[in-house]
């Protein structure tokens, strides 16, 4: 399904602005004729204790697991392929020609920022069989025989 995404913002006498309303134009200019869906939605973005918990443990985990398997991979290489799987869109090319394009995290909201980790951690039990914690779930670690 073909779909485009415009960003702006409501100002307080009622205005829609959009960011890059040429841009956006020039996207309806490839678009099908057909009927349309506008769903004006607040942004809040992520919370920052989401982001520490995204790269600390859900990136975090992935990497080690993937040099466990052999790969000398990067975080921010993790980061750019789980976009790529779990926060892509598709973008029109030419002609019946689209493309998957990964789309940036920054521009999800709590909730979906919340969607996109919970893809990832179910990926990562299916596919590279790991467990990655729910945020707040402390882990108990022993050193050697007298650790509590």
């Amino acid at each position: 399904m073909q779909k485009i995404e415009a960003y702006g913002a409501i100002n307080v006498v009622g205005e829609l602005k959009l960011q890059n309303r040429g841009r956006l134009e020039q996207d309806l200019k490839h678009f099908p004729a057909c009927d349309v869906v506008l769903i004006i939605k607040p942004r809040a973005k992520r919370s920052s204790e989401q982001n520490r918990y995204y790269w600390g443990v859900v990136v975090h985990e992935i990497t080690i697991r993937l040099r466990e398997l052999g790969n000398e991979v990067t975080p921010e290489m993790v980061h750019e392929y789980l976009k790529a799987r779990f926060n892509k869109t598709t973008v029109y090319a030419k002609d019946d020609e689209f493309l998957e394009m990964a789309m940036s995290t920054t521009e999800l909201n709590k909730e979906e920022f919340s969607e996109y980790v919970e893809a990832i951690k179910r990926w990562a039990a299916d596919i590279i069989g790991i467990y990655i914690p729910d945020p707040g779930i402390q882990t108990e670690l022993k050193f050697g025989e007298d650790a509590v």
